[in-house]
């Protein structure tokens, strides 16, 4: 919106060079990790596994590093695209460090 009105307006003593859309999530470890994992609701399982699978993705690992039996193995057949978010978080137990390993539980 500021973009598009300092676009517009003749006036002004600034010009748009480029616009960058910004999003994601903010404060992980403050906010959206303790409520992911500590949180009452029963998709909190699936979120977990969303943001794990997703740094994986990027930085590299193993499912298996992280989650544990038998969810190492079905995380990314989960998270496959094909699957509803309701279905994926019915897999998934609840509390959420129900579903990873015992060492990322500290």
């Amino acid at each position: 919106m500021l973009d598009r009105l300092i676009e517009t307006d003749s006036d002004s003593p600034w010009r748009v060079a480029a616009i960058a859309p910004i999003a994601g999530p903010y404060d992980l470890s403050g906010t959206e990790f303790p409520g992911m994992v500590d949180g009452p609701s029963s998709n909190s399982s699936a979120y977990l596994a969303y943001l794990t699978l997703s740094y994986i993705q990027i930085y590299g690992g193993d499912t298996n590093e992280v989650f544990a039996s038998p969810y190492n193995t079905q995380v990314s057949a989960l998270l496959d695209g094909k699957h509803a978010f309701n279905q994926i978080a019915q897999v998934l137990p609840s509390p959420a460090p129900c579903s990873v390993r015992s060492f990322w539980r500290q």
